[in-house]
């Protein structure tokens, strides 16, 4: 099993303009894999909401997730395991094709874990700055479990 991270980097993250998105390094780690690539870029602010409407499913291992990405059409699709609080199958793909770069096996709560920490350090990051943006309370809620 690859322990999963949500790689961000608080300090190359841009403004695009005056009320526009944030912008900075997004990636996912799998052991050895990063996904969709190591330098990803992406809106990270949206796209970490996004995951944090998808929290629910991961930590509760309720059902199926989805960890879209805006640049691009990659997708970790994420089925959970049969047995209760089991780890969980990640496709790595895109929109249009399953499983394009392949699939890893994970813990459910260290993914769990990893986007917890990814939010609270883009909200952090984001009120440092004076940046205030409407996705901010989904990160703050996903921060604070």
């Amino acid at each position: 099993m690859s322990g999963p991270h949500v790689r961000i980097e608080t300090g190359g993250l841009a403004r695009q303009a005056l009320g526009g998105g944030i912008t900075g390094k997004l990636v996912l780690h799998f052991g050895d894999t990063a996904f969709p690539g190591e330098d990803w870029d992406d809106f990270v602010v949206v796209v970490l909401a996004w995951w944090c409407d998808e929290y629910d499913k991961i930590a509760d291992s309720i059902s199926s997730f989805n960890l879209r990405f805006m640049d691009g059409s990659f997708v970790a699709h994420g089925l959970r395991s049969a047995e209760e609080g089991g780890p969980v199958t990640v496709n790595l793909g895109s929109r249009e094709r399953e499983a394009l770069h392949g699939s890893v096996v994970v813990e459910r709560e260290a993914l769990a874990q990893s986007l917890r920490e990814a939010a609270r350090a883009i909200a952090n990051e984001c009120r440092r700055n004076g940046w205030e943006v409407p996705e901010l309370h989904k990160l703050d809620r996903i921060a604070e479990r």
